[in-house]
Order: structure tokens, then sequence, then C-alpha cells
């Protein structure tokens, strides 16, 4: 369906699963499983020969199966899949329907077998519980105080990552979805977790020959009050997904010149700062919760005045994630159950 977006890409686990049953059908009692639903039911089955031992239950999840096609407001596998794309290719429905579904961080009824507990040094008979997706847990440890032992999910609170693309996740209370953009909403709780993702990162500040001791050098002096008044649009190559969707999106960058690497530095950063912005308020104006808190993660969060700056163009407060490691968001998430 249209309104679909999670999968929509040739790349989603929906497409891919098609793929598969075009080129190799399914045989009966086949069923389609993440490898994150194929390694839990290895804890609580163990594994011979790449093949679960018996017993083992076949669970996932929200946040894997999306892209799946799982349909995360009514819970359940739809029929346009069921019924559709699934025959579609040869493929039986059971395929799907064998795997259950759960709420991240939810009992499925498994424990870790005493063979998998000696094959990987786990503690016989932990509870192997619903999973989620490595961006997701991120997004968890970021939002997480573990001093507090407080995990900030309120609508409103975001999550900044500043890595070689910028990529945004935002808790609402409203779903938002927009295939244009590559805006997706995963379930959380009550609430969604709205995502998008720009083209535009820190990746430019290395197509500019910035070390990390220049970085750390040339940071400090960033005007908190500065403006993207140079226009500056920090993409590295041309086409942009997200906040605007535009194949021909160019480059607008600041002159090379060495006599002025500050300056030019913070252009950049600015202009990263920009387009974080730009991408916050297209969220809000599809419906999202409007902003009221950032954390930050990735190489950039650790640079105090380019925080200052962006909070002041974002208008919300800007702090650090304390712990921004998907495994202690994963963590995270087994302990809330």
């Amino acid at each position: 369906p249209a309104e679909h977006t999670a999968t929509k890409s040739a790349t989603s686990a929906l497409a891919k699963l098609l793929t598969w049953a075009q080129e190799a059908p399914f045989a009966d009692g086949d069923a389609a499983a993440h490898q994150a639903d194929y390694v839990a039911a290895a804890l609580a089955a163990g594994v011979a020969d790449e093949r679960l031992g018996d017993g083992f239950v076949l669970c996932s999840d929200w946040h894997n199966s999306l892209k799946m096609g799982y349909d995360i407001a009514a819970l359940e596998w739809p029929a346009w899949i069921l019924e559709g794309c699934l025959p579609d290719v040869g493929a039986p429905p059971s395929a799907l329907e064998r795997l259950r579904v759960i709420r991240p961080g939810a009992a499925c009824d498994r424990r870790v077998t005493a063979a998998a507990a000696a094959a990987w040094g786990l503690p016989e008979g932990a509870a192997v519980v619903g999973g989620t997706t490595d961006s997701i847990a991120a997004f968890v440890a970021c939002s997480t105080d573990a001093d507090a032992g407080v995990v900030s999910l309120a609508p409103g609170n975001a999550v900044t990552s500043l890595g070689s693309t910028t990529a945004l996740k935002l808790v609402s209370e409203t779903r938002v979805d927009d295939a244009i953009t590559g805006v997706y909403s995963h379930r959380f709780d009550d609430a969604w977790l709205v995502g998008g993702a720009s083209n535009a990162g820190c990746r430019v500040l290395r197509h500019f020959d910035f070390t990390e001791a220049e970085l750390a050098d040339l940071s400090p002096g960033l005007d908190a009050d500065a403006t993207n008044g140079a226009g500056i649009y920090p993409l590295v190559n041309e086409g942009e997904r997200f906040p605007v969707n535009d194949a021909a999106k160019q480059p607008r960058l600041p002159a090379r010149n060495d006599l002025y690497r500050r300056e030019i530095l913070h252009e950049l950063l600015v202009g990263i700062s920009d387009v974080e912005a730009r991408g916050y308020r297209a969220l809000a104006d599809r419906g999202a919760t409007p902003l009221v808190s950032v954390a930050t993660a990735g190489g950039g969060a650790k640079n105090p005045d380019w925080r200052a700056q962006r909070s002041r163009m974002l208008g919300v407060p800007v702090v650090e994630a304390s712990n921004g490691d998907a495994a202690f968001g994963a963590a995270v998430l087994g302990l809330r159950g």
C-alpha cells in the first residue's frame, strides 16, 4: 500500500522475503524469521548444523517486523501480505503466521537452555524477551539516565545521531508516515517513535580533511547565536532524502581556504545544525508531537559549543547522551520488561 512507507524500499525485509520466495520456493513448514528472531530461538532451543533444536519458540517483535509489513497499529499480519503478496510469489501465508510478534522487552515463554548456556557462557534459565533494532536500542540507551534509573520516553523527547549522516528520532503521540521523504514510525509502548535521516552530516568534515586534532582545536568559540546565513547545505554528493526529497539536491559548501580553517569548520557545523532543525520542523509539519528536548549521540555529541548553538537553533535543551551503546539500550528494554 502507498501509505506503508517502511516496506517500500527495495532493501526492506518484505522485499527481500518476496524475492527469496521467488528464487527458492518455501518448503512446507518453512517460516520467515529475522536474524534476531533466529538467535533468540536458538538461545531457548540450541542449534545443530544451523538448524534450531526441538521445542523452539519463534517470536519476533514490533520493531524488527515493521519492515516485513507487520501492522503495528492492529498488531497483526495484514491481509494484503497474507492474501496478496505471499500467494503471488507462491509462498504460503503460514511462512509469516508462524512468526509470533510481541512487544519489545515482553516475555515469550522462553528461557536459556543448558545447551545454549554452555555454548555461549550465558546463565541457564535467563528469560529471552522480545527484541528490537540496533537503532532503536541506541535510542533507548541515549534516553536513559543510568544513575537516576530513568528512561525518558515522554512525547517530545528526541535523539539526534550525528554520524556520517544526521538521523532523527522523536517520541510522538501521533504516528507519522511519509513515503516521499522516507519518514516512518515505530510503535513504542503507547506512543510512536518517528524517524527521518538526512544524507547531510559529519561526513562533510572528512570531505574537508579535518583531523580529530583540528576538530578539537578549532571547534571552541562557535557562536551560539550563529545562523546559517551562508545557506550551507553540507552534502558530500548530489541528492537528499530528508527533510526534503530531492534527488538533484546539490551540496552548498564553503570555499576551501587553508587560511580560514576555523571559519570553514564553524560554517559546516552551523549548516549541519540547520539540517537538524529543518528535520524536526518537517516532522512537526507532518503532525508529530512538538520537540521538547534532544539528546545527542555520535562523534559530534562531545562538542559543548556546538551543542549550545544547536540548542539555540532548535529552541530546546540539547544534552550529550551519557550512553549511546545499542547493547546497553537492549539491556534496558529487557529490564523494563
